[in-house]
């Protein structure tokens, strides 16, 4: 019942993981020392769950590590002596964790800033990419959630909300058709995730969570990723309106420009169904997505405008 007000009063994030209180911070205060912490917060249990992921981005500004002896350290701190100071390789790591990297504020010369012109601040733009106006966006924090799991059924729908900075749902229902206006990715969409079994939301994931969705083995799974090129849709009372490219065989879909996934090794496409088709106002019934075995040629796609999905 608490739980906006929570995040949004509390000062610090105390993390207490066992790994993290193995690691003996009584002595010099060294980079390796530093590095160590850092490798250890990146891969213990604390950061691979969901309600902790949301525990980290709300509270990035002061996250707070639990070591040997009850000495604390601050994350904060360790990110930036590691970023100036550490192996390159560690340095590097940054760039998996945006969602434990404090929010920066930058001025209006900042924000125009250009590898040539200011390198240093641009650098620190591309790390922090991810974070739209110090939140995330419906597609990044899905992916960000596609391989955590939560404690609870539903419970993923509501973390999902709070990385939104927005009213809490606790239905995929509810959370969808409050989103009704709004544009979404369609790459994003072209997953394993399960499915909100009810017309006009069947394209909409029921989860972000790909592992929430026993029906499919473990092999076949693919998350869902916020591709920039690929074309966005709208969210409309009737359903997802936007382009794709289409071959009829009851249709299949694949987003707008095609796309290959980042291992080369599948092609996935969307299956839909329709009893109308050829009329202009046909209504598209998501099937599922199909992968495609790559040793095989793909169909030749037409781009086909405004295709709604149900």
């Amino acid at each position: 019942m608490n739980i906006n007000k929570i995040f949004a009063e509390s000062k610090a994030t105390l993390v207490c993981d066992r790994d993290l209180m193995e690691i003996d911070t009584s002595g010099e205060d060294s980079v390796q020392l530093r590095e160590t912490i850092l490798i250890t917060t990146i891969t213990c249990d604390w950061n691979i769950r969901a309600w902790t992921f949301l525990e980290a981005f709300r509270a990035r500004q002061s996250i707070h590590l639990l070591c040997k002896n009850n000495k604390t350290v601050s994350l904060r701190e360790s990110v930036e002596i590691v970023h100036r100071n550490g192996s390159l390789d560690i340095a590097i790591l940054l760039l998996t964790i945006p969602h434990l990297l404090p929010r920066v504020q930058y001025s209006e010369g900042e924000s125009i800033a250009t590898p040539e012109k200011y390198p240093e601040i641009w650098a620190r733009k591309q790390m922090y990419k991810p974070l739209y106006n110090g939140f995330l966006t419906v597609e990044n924090s899905g992916k960000f959630l596609s391989h955590r799991p939560a404690s609870r059924p539903g419970d993923d729908i509501v973390i999902w909300s709070l990385l939104l900075k927005e009213t809490v749902y606790e239905s995929a229902i509810d959370f969808w058709r409050s989103r009704q206006g709004d544009i979404i990715s369609t790459g994003f969409l072209v997953s394993t995730a399960p499915r909100v079994n009810i017309w006009r939301l069947g394209w909409a994931p029921s989860s972000p969570n790909i592992f929430s969705n026993p029906s499919i083995e473990s092999k076949t799974r693919s998350m869902g990723f916020n591709d920039t090129s690929s074309e966005v849709g709208r969210i409309t009372p009737d359903g997802l309106k936007a382009d794709w490219l289409f071959y009829k065989a009851n249709a299949v879909l694949d987003p707008l420009p095609a796309l290959n996934r980042e291992d080369g090794s599948k092609v996935l496409i969307v299956v839909c169904g329709t009893n109308d088709y050829p009329s202009n106002d046909v209504a598209w019934e998501w099937k599922g997505v199909h992968e495609w075995d790559f040793r095989e040629a793909l169909p030749t796609f037409t781009r086909k405008d405004d295709i709604l999905l149900v």
